[in-house]
């Protein structure tokens, strides 16, 4: 005799496939879907009378108990489906029985071993929810049950949209997103990944439409607005949509404030679409455990580092960390410098154990945190070299076997030449890591060895290169409609921005900060921003650049540390 038990959605019991008529009262079934949530134990008769008929005095309760069990023994065909003893019940452990719960759980408890998709063992584990665990069960008992097994549907829910995410299946992660916001409305993050997904299939409006489900859930069941994160998403997705703004996209205050320019990073990412997908695309090989490497070349305040920024938040959407290690100007760098930041972001990892003791030794002369305390016999110089260059090989391959990886380093016309050779050491390695590394350098200044070295990494033809070029004048026009906060790109004023800057986003955006302080564009009485030849002029000839406009850059330029002089 097999026993078939249905805990989630509504409780249901199917004996040898057909399904039994159960206890009439609603104690006595609720009593048999607790000893079937908890089949593998005795239960203390003085236990089940605490928890069914606590308000009632004890002799009274053990009667009910005596009552309500034997309402759930007649509607068996064996009375056997119960283990009595006096002072204990249970249900009977040799009887062929199986429940939908108890599956859930242990599925739960034993995640999957190495070589087993886990997006098969995901989907096996939540498609037994069938619904909320005892759907219309009010009982006290019940209760934190129901929160816990909801709670390890989401987690794997969650863990499996991260796992589409990262293998770029947008399609597959939809679904899963919808199923997330069906179980739990409230949550915004919830919301802004539908959003997100849709607005990456091409389905702007279906991005637009929930945002505004959103927005009425919150305000109908919670009496709260969308948080600022949510609204800024709708905004984006808005402006990027060719027709008119849909109604409930909420618009942009205009403040009467200097342009949002001191963080120029915040502005959304103009004139890189094509570049960024690439790079995104190589990202989702990286999450599938096919790694590689990324060059990104341009000339100083080409937006290198704001394009590092926004591929780092499509990493971290994935699920995937990034590491940044960056090269400095200096005279004599210590050796291993960008690699070394990068291994000690990761630092907690590495002092896990994934790390043989021989590899961990050798690092640890790069980074004392993981000294082991043992000593590693003297080598020639060019074994030393060797032993040094595996053991960061074996580093980045010890985190990418802990899961995808992003790495990033900047600035690789500084680089010293140690970190150069392990560069290459390690090249040959990455197509089986998940590992995407992406190296940025300035075009302009790669001489000597930096230039010889990166040009043997392009021999091999395993690194893609990316060069990135000044913007265009509908680029440099959207940049200027986002800097200033305006409905439409100025296109006049944008023609004569971009003459003059020749696209180039940081001595745009600085241009824009400089005629501000200047006084030269200032906000009128509507709150528009404006110059005194908006009305008189055909092609701003008359606006003051470069002039002392320039200077004003030139000097908030010597104000700023090195890194930070370009966006």
């Amino acid at each position: 005799m097999h026993l078939k038990v249905h805990l989630f959605g509504a409780f249901q019991v199917f004996i040898d496939g057909k399904a039994l008529a159960l206890p009439a009262s609603a104690v006595a079934r609720s009593l048999l879907a607790y000893l079937f949530t908890y089949r593998n134990q005795p239960h203390l008769r003085d236990h089940l009378v605490g928890i069914f008929w606590s308000d009632t005095p004890e002799d009274q309760g053990r009667r009910r108990l005596s009552q309500a069990i034997w309402q759930v023994r007649r509607v068996f065909p064996s009375p056997e489906i119960l283990i009595l003893e006096e002072d204990r019940v249970q249900v009977n452990p040799t009887w062929d029985t199986w429940t939908d719960a108890g599956d859930f759980q242990r599925l739960a408890d034993t995640p999957p071993e190495g070589g087993v998709d886990p997006v098969g063992w995901i989907n096996s584990h939540t498609g037994l929810y069938r619904g909320e665990f005892l759907a219309g069960f009010y009982d006290n008992w019940a209760l934190p049950v129901r929160e816990q097994m909801r709670n390890l549907y989401l987690a794997a829910q969650a863990q499996l949209l991260t796992i589409h995410k990262r293998r770029g299946a947008h399609g597959l992660a939809l679904p899963v997103a919808r199923s997330l916001v069906r179980e739990d409305p409230w949550n915004e993050e919830n919301h802004r990944e539908v959003m997100r997904l849709c607005h990456l299939l091409g389905q702007t409006g279906e991005a637009l439409r929930q945002y505004e489900q959103c927005l009425h859930t919150l305000a109908e069941e919670l009496g709260v607005e969308p948080s600022p994160e949510t609204r800024a998403l709708a905004t984006e997705i808005g402006l990027q949509q060719a027709s008119a703004e849909p109604p409930l996209v909420p618009t942009p205050a205009r403040a009467n404030t200097l342009p949002a320019l001191e963080r120029p990073d915040r502005l959304p990412l103009v004139g890189r679409k094509a570049e960024l997908e690439e790079i995104v695309r190589r990202l989702e090989q990286a999450g599938r455990g096919e790694g590689g490497m990324v060059i990104v070349y341009g000339e100083a305040g080409i937006g290198k580092t704001r394009l590092m920024h926004e591929l780092i938040r499509n990493a971290q959407w994935r699920g995937i960390p990034a590491s940044w290690g960056r090269c400095y100007e200096l005279t004599g760098p210590p050796s291993y410098q960008p690699l070394v930041e990068v291994l000690r972001h990761n630092l907690e990892l590495l002092k896990s154990g994934i790390l043989e003791t021989l590899w961990q030794t050798e690092i640890s002369r790069l980074l004392p945190e993981l000294d082991t305390g043992k000593a590693l016999p003297l080598l020639k110089p060019e074994e030393e070299q060797h032993r040094m260059l595996e053991a960061i090989t074996r580093a980045f391959s010890a985190l990418a076997g802990a899961g995808p990886l992003l790495v990033i380093l900047e600035d690789a016309h500084w680089m010293d030449a140690s970190s150069l050779a392990a560069i290459r050491y390690l090249l040959p390695r990455l197509p089986d890591m998940a590992i995407l590394l992406v190296i940025t350098a300035r075009s302009e200044e790669l001489i000597g060895e930096q230039a010889a070295a990166m040009a043997a990494l392009e021999s091999t033809r395993q690194p893609f290169r990316l060069e990135l070029a000044r913007l265009d004048l509908e680029a440099s026009g959207r940049l200027i409609q986002h800097a200033l906060n305006l409905g439409r790109p100025p296109t006049r004023f944008s023609s004569r921005l971009h003459a003059e800057t020749e696209g180039n986003p940081f001595f745009l955006t600085e241009t824009l900060r400089a005629l501000a302080e200047e006084g030269l564009l200032f906000r009128d009485e509507h709150g528009a921003w404006s110059t005194q030849w908006d009305d008189s002029t055909e092609d701003y000839t008359e606006l003051p650049l470069p002039g002392g406009v320039v200077q004003s850059i030139e000097r908030r330029l010597e104000r700023l540390p090195g890194a930070m002089q370009e966006p």
